[in-house]
């Protein structure tokens, strides 16, 4: 479902979508200066599926130790958010 759009009709979506684990991984890579060196966790939750191809902006709080995290797509669809603290 995530490179092929034939696969992605068999689980009832409309074309292939973007792999969640790397659109997490891709948002930490693009924050990499805005976030803390070491010692945070990032939570974020899906909320719908990013679509092949598409474009997406990311939203973030002000760098710091904690924050919060947004990723919109066309029409202010929500797809994950998220926020990053320091481990407890």
């Amino acid at each position: 479902i995530h490179l092929s759009a034939l696969t992605a009709k068999l689980f009832g979506f409309p074309q292939a979508i973007a792999h969640g684990l790397w659109i997490k991984a891709r948002t930490i890579a693009a924050l990499s200066e805005h976030l803390p060196a070491a010692n945070m966790e990032i939570d974020v939750e899906f909320k719908k599926p990013v679509r092949l191809p598409s474009e997406v902006i990311l939203l973030a709080s002000a760098p710091g130790s904690s924050g919060e995290l947004q990723l919109k797509g066309v029409c202010n669809i929500e797809h994950m958010i998220g926020r990053w603290r320091p481990i407890a």
